[in-house]
């Protein structure tokens, strides 16, 4: 078998490669296809850099991604050119939403050859242009226009601003490639020297000593003494310092499910802010300071009382936004360093006795009510999501939207279930959650656990046709409520025809499905059934399926029992006076 050609097009794609090599990229999702088939075969042979293959552009996108979210380093996906590049979009919305560095490396045709009607020909650049950060259309390979030296500079351009500028997120990078059906199509040339470069570690950015005091004079606050902590997904700092912020500070933290916090327990943690604020009685508006960490909460009952609250926000995440929908006046801060974290604590201030006691007696009680009702209810998603929510033995956990990780956030208390918490969270979709899955189970080399709705497995089955699933130990639980129960909670159930038309239950067989691809597959019908489950998938050398079978609309029979009764015994506290020493009974 001969080696790559030595055509123009191999030149051009050995430098792109060497490039995003010695700028950090170590992971590739490859989509090979004919326009891109030699950078495909190029980026396979380069030292360093892993390539993950996969047949559909769509979760190979989301397979990126997870990568991503697992260890936090850049990571791209190549594709060919066409429709190809349409399938990126959603894990490029999930992408900008969040800042974080997916490097899309789209082919296309030369720019010479892009008329009307030409097969495979779209304008990728004009497609992809709402959605990244940072754009990068290279001319046709060597066709005089711009010279090797002059493209690496362009790339590494490209790179250092979406991987590590103010506003991190999608990178585009088109490449024309020559020939009129493959990239080995093409007349021979040969790679000049080219000086080699250092590699560039990439830093996070980070707030200094001065950017914490002058955020605090923004602020126009002294010191806090009725102060919150807010915790929600890409936690912009470590659950230890979580931990250290919280103890200088004293401010109670609602732990937002996706932040990963509650299996951490930091002092002063809160889990049951969901179900209160659902229950209208979160509380938030009784605070002089709001300190946010990272993204926004799940719960829409919470992202109401947070945009009812009109003090000072204080607002730590690890990119820019751009304008922030749940605080748009908050005081922006970038992760402080150790020093910097140390002045953050000692700066806002130090909360009052009375408002750690209140807050600690609600967190009791709620939760109190939360254990008794969960133990005591039928068989239904919310028994089901309880016991995989708080299952142990599994690395992380990932919560598929919309249903799962409401009902997560709603069910996790202290220390419940995997150190690590994903979701997408960014747009809020069902899209490609199996390749998410996938690619956090390969970058964080550990057990995943997966609560997962029917419709959101349907939609990315394509996912479940790589076999680097075989490599994957852990549990996918599918909820089986026969289609679309979120909408069951809303008032459209009480139009004539919503079954069919909003819930639009799929007919699927899940073990045919589990044989078809290889996996084992337990369906079950019942507590014990499930935890038998969850038990053999800890110890299995490979990845369940683990079908739970529940009566459809359970949640509009348990959920606001379950919140009109925790809301009922916090606003008990509330109502009582709270002496210092003094916490009620759980």
């Amino acid at each position: 078998m001969s080696g790559l050609p030595g055509n123009r097009n191999a030149v051009w794609d050995r430098v792109l490669a060497d490039t995003l090599h010695a700028h950090g990229i170590r992971r590739i999702v490859l989509c090979p296809g004919g326009r891109n088939g030699l950078l495909a075969m190029t980026l396979h042979r380069t030292p360093g850099i892993e390539c993950l293959f996969h047949v559909d552009e769509r979760s190979a996108g989301f397979l990126a991604l997870g990568t991503i979210l697992a260890d936090g380093r850049p990571a791209a996906v190549c594709t060919t050119s066409g429709s190809a590049v349409i399938n990126l979009l959603p894990a490029m919305a999930e992408a900008e939403a969040r800042g974080l560095p997916l490097i899309l490396l789209t082919c296309d045709r030369p720019v010479s050859g892009r008329m009307p009607g030409e097969p495979q020909t779209l304008p990728q650049q004009a497609l992809c242009a709402p959605l990244a950060r940072v754009q990068l259309a290279l001319p046709d390979p060597l066709d005089g226009s711009m010279t090797l030296p002059a493209m690496r500079d362009a790339l590494e351009e490209a790179l250092a601003e979406g991987i590590a500028g103010t506003r991190t997120g999608p990178v585009h990078i088109n490449i024309p490639q020559w020939g009129d059906y493959c990239a080995t199509e093409d007349d021979p040339a040969s790679l000049p020297p080219l000086e080699a470069r250092p590699g560039r570690a990439w830093q996070p950015r980070l707030a200094s000593a001065s950017g914490v005091r002058d955020a605090i004079g923004e602020l126009g606050l002294s010191k806090a003494r009725r102060g919150l902590i807010l915790a929600g997904q890409d936690l912009p700092i470590s659950p230890s310092e979580v931990a250290a912020l919280a103890s200088a500070t004293g401010f109670p933290v609602i732990a937002d499910i996706c932040s990963g916090l509650r299996h951490h327990a930091p002092p002063g943690l809160l889990t049951t802010a969901d179900a209160l604020a659902e229950a209208g009685v979160a509380g938030i508006e009784d605070a002089d300071l709001l300190v946010r960490l990272g993204g926004a909460p799940v719960s829409p009952g919470l992202i109401k009382a947070v945009k009812r609250f009109d003090g000072p926000v204080l607002h730590l995440a690890r990119h820019d936004p751009g304008g922030d929908f749940l605080t748009p006046s908050a005081i922006g801060l970038p992760p402080p360093g150790a020093d910097a974290l140390a002045l953050l604590g000692a700066s806002l201030g130090q909360a009052a006795p009375e408002w750690q006691e209140t807050w600690q007696a609600r967190e009791a009680m709620a939760g109190a009510v939360r254990d008794i009702m969960i133990d005591a209810v039928e068989w239904g998603e919310l028994a089901a999501a309880a016991q995989v929510v708080r299952a142990s033995g599994f690395g992380a956990l990932h919560c598929a939207n919309s249903m799962s990780v409401r009902l997560a956030g709603l069910l996790a208390g202290r220390g419940d279930g995997p150190a690590r918490i994903f979701s997408a969270r960014g747009v809020n979709g069902t899209d490609g959650t199996l390749g998410l899955v996938l690619g956090e189970a390969l970058a964080a080399n550990a057990p995943i656990l997966a609560l997962v709705g029917d419709q959101a497995f349907t939609h990315d089955l394509p996912a479940l046709a790589n076999p680097l699933w075989h490599e994957v130990r852990g549990a996918i639980c599918v909820m089986n409520n026969a289609g679309g129960g979120l909408f069951d909670l809303t008032a459209a159930r009480r139009i004539e025809g919503y079954a069919a038309t909003m819930r639009n239950p799929p007919a699927i067989d899940f073990g045919g499905i589990a044989r078809s691809f290889g996996f084992d597959h337990r369906r079950c019908g019942n507590r014990q059934a499930l935890a038998e489950a969850l038990g053999e998938a800890t110890g299995a050398s490979r990845l369940l399926l683990i079908e739970m079978a529940v009566p459809p609309g359970t949640p509009v029979r348990d959920l606001p029992r379950l919140i009109s009764a925790m809301g009922s015994s916090a606003l008990a506290v509330r109502q009582e006076p709270v002496c210092s020493n003094t916490v009620p009974a759980a």
